[in-house]
């Protein structure tokens, strides 16, 4: 996919004029360029990355469409996919990034600071251990684990009548009917599910809307060992 194509595509929910086009070049131009010395993305080509990390996060700006949201944290942020992304496109909205590795977070400051984006803060920490439950009004990850694992993770972290949205690939269907139970104890409610097509590639996007219904107990999310060993 080219710059151009990606306008032409996100053109019936997203405008993104010269200003914009500009910083998502800047972004992937300082991905590509760590990239030689740290492990942030096994997608390196250009055309690839427009299509594979821009356009596929950018299609989560479909199901947010509909709801409303002030503040935002990207859990597991890695590269900045999708938290950066979606910074750059709704510079109203203040956006957190989560991010476990120290390595990661001084690239995502760095981001920060090449990109002048004040609606973004940085945070070095995992989603189990940080301090702020029911804090959030939209919470999303990309690529981080399966959903019965990211929703315990996630859930305590919205407040309630607030947003989880899960980026999957092809298996966010099975995952969705995986989670069920995890949903039941955690307070959540699934909103809508967008199934998307990257249109070169090919490959399937499963986007998940979840609305957080009821309140998280307490001993939710568990220490990370117990959560992988024994998902909800």
């Amino acid at each position: 996919m080219t710059y151009e194509q990606l306008i032409t595509e996100c053109s019936s929910f997203l405008r993104i004029d010269s200003s914009l086009l500009t910083r998502f070049q800047k972004y992937l131009s300082l991905v590509q360029e760590k990239n030689e010395s740290m492990n942030l993305t096994a997608i390196t080509k250009t055309e690839e990355m427009i299509e594979k990390h821009l356009y596929d996060c950018l299609l989560a700006l479909k199901p947010l469409q509909n709801i409303s949201y002030g503040n935002a944290l990207d859990v597991g942020s890695g590269a900045g996919f999708p938290g950066v992304v979606l910074s750059l496109a709704s510079p109203n909205k203040k956006w957190t990034l989560l991010e476990a590795t120290g390595k990661k977070c001084h690239f995502l400051e760095e981001v920060k600071k090449t990109l002048e984006m004040s609606n973004l803060d940085v945070i070095h920490a995992r989603a189990e251990e940080l301090k702020a439950r029911n804090s959030f009004d939209l919470v999303t990850a990309r690529a981080v684990a399966s959903l019965p694992i990211l929703l315990e993770l996630s859930l305590p972290l919205v407040r309630e009548g607030g947003y989880f949205l899960a980026l999957k690939g092809s298996s966010g269907e099975q995952e969705l009917k995986q989670s069920k139970h995890a949903l039941q104890v955690l307070g959540g409610e699934v909103v809508s599910l967008s199934k998307e097509v990257l249109p070169y590639e090919g490959s399937a996007r499963v986007n998940i809307l979840i609305r957080k219904t009821n309140h998280t107990p307490k001993k939710y999310p568990r220490l990370y060992s117990e959560i992988k060993a024994k998902p909800l």
